[in-house]
């Protein structure tokens, strides 16, 4: 929190007076980033899942150092304890279902039922972070298997 303060141009107590730990903090970055992710993929204005899914994909894969930032706040946020019980996990989770609604939001359009519509949406979505985090670190390339090819099995209809 310190190195966050004084590049931000704060002291540690103005920090803290925002946010309480670091964690906190994490979770807010992310939880924009997120929200700034699913105006995209609406924007995108997509009418199959597949579409959305990849509009999102794109989003992150042009961020990398934003995913990186998601990937860190999930995990601050289960090793602090902040999931749904704070103001900041539950922006935190807001934010993602946001993002995952315009995937649900073709299913639905497409005929399936609400809730199978949110199960593909959040499926889907995972695919899509596992896709991510395969090609940010590299691990990806390694196994041999392109990305573009993962890209449309994770996509396609």
């Amino acid at each position: 929190m310190r190195a966050i303060a004084s590049e931000a141009g704060y002291s540690p107590g103005a920090l803290y007076s925002y946010y309480p730990a670091k964690g906190h903090l994490l979770s807010d970055l992310a939880a924009q980033s997120l929200g700034l992710a699913a105006k995209v993929v609406r924007a995108a204005d997509v009418d199959q899942a597949g579409h959305a899914a990849r509009a999102l994909f794109t989003y992150f894969a042009d961020r990398p150092h934003e995913f990186d930032l998601v990937l860190t706040a999930f995990h601050a946020a289960r090793a602090a304890s902040i999931r749904d019980t704070s103001e900041y996990g539950r922006q935190l989770t807001g934010r993602l279902i946001a993002a995952l609604a315009p995937l649900a939001e073709c299913q639905v359009a497409a005929g399936d039922e609400p809730m199978a519509a949110n199960r593909r949406a959040l499926g889907l979505g995972a695919e899509i972070f596992g896709l991510l985090m395969l090609a940010n670190s590299g691990h990806l390339a390694a196994l041999g298997i392109g990305l573009e090819t993962l890209l449309d099995d994770a996509t396609r209809p």
